[in-house]
């Protein structure tokens, strides 16, 4: 049942991430927690006894309450009990499979009485066979005492847990309350749907960065890759140019409270712009092309 539980709504997490602590700081389950579970077994294992011992046990003018029947009773009241504290008490989200695994645990219990009832051929000891089906499952005060007992452990649970949400509330207590009421719920979507405005915002604002960054390394690149050819002007000077043009829009340096690099025809790429590793091997073209000229 476990993977179909959510305490807390996904909205609520998104706009409260503090209510992950729950599980970081391990206050789901401790020395006390564990305490609180075997004191509460206790209680209720000494009510189930005791109330059918002292209504269907004890009384005299009845049909077949020996061993069997009471055993039989005390089992079918503890399956009964656990079955509706894991799928409704305890469950928050509850669901169609809660409803699934109640009628199949109780359904299984009956149906394997039954089966036992008729299959069972030796009733030496105990008066197993046809005992539900023709002697302490005809009697009226079997089933009622079976009623009185799931209802009083089931009043006793749900009022040990309303008292402990009252007196002693926890934080998903507290949000599962806020989440049952309108207006604090709506307000609780609002802000986890501008957390999640934001966080996508952000994600945008790097994805448009990485690219500006990856334009200018490929233009940088780009820049690195063309053939540098020697050329003699008629002074019978030489001149470093990348593409044998004439030079004027090749590779210069110019100096200013901002050094760029222009690249081709016009476009300009200011070096405050580039990364460290960049702006090493444009200055290693630069040494270049000085020792060239």
């Amino acid at each position: 049942m476990g993977v179909f539980e959510a305490d807390l709504k996904s909205e609520t997490l998104l706009a409260i991430p503090e209510l992950y602590a729950f599980g970081q700081k391990n206050r789901g389950f401790s020395l006390c927690i564990y305490l609180d579970w075997a004191i509460m077994a206790t209680s209720e294992a000494l009510l189930v006894f005791f109330l059918m011992l002292a209504f269907f046990g004890q009384v005299i003018l009845t049909t077949d309450n020996g061993l069997y029947g009471m055993g039989t009773m005390t089992f079918t009241a503890c399956v009964i009990i656990i079955a509706a504290k894991l799928q409704f008490i305890e469950l928050h989200n509850k669901t169609i499979t809660c409803v699934i695994a109640l009628v199949a645990s109780i359904g299984g219990w009956f149906g394997w009485s039954l089966l036992l009832s008729k299959i069972y051929k030796n009733n030496t000891i105990y008066n197993v066979r046809d005992g539900l089906l023709e002697r302490w499952g005809r009697n009226a005060l079997w089933w009622l005492t079976l009623l009185l007992i799931v209802t009083a452990v089931l009043l006793f649970e749900l009022t040990v847990k309303y008292l402990r949400t009252c007196w002693w509330p926890t934080d998903v207590d507290v949000f599962q309350a806020l989440e049952k009421d309108r207006g604090s719920w709506e307000r609780i979507k609002a802000t986890a749907r501008g957390e999640t405005t934001m966080r996508r915002e952000g994600e945008l604002e790097r994805m448009r960065t990485a690219e500006e960054q990856e334009g200018r390394e490929r233009e940088v690149q780009e820049l690195l890759a063309r053939p540098r050819v020697m050329m003699h002007r008629e002074d019978g000077g030489r001149v470093g140019d990348w593409d044998g043009n004439d030079g004027s829009d090749g590779l210069r340096r110019r100096h200013s409270s901002h050094e760029e690099v222009e690249l081709g025809a016009g476009e300009v790429i200011e070096m405050d712009d580039l990364d460290t590793g960049t702006r090493g091997r444009v200055g290693t073209v630069r040494r270049s092309l000085g020792d060239v000229a």
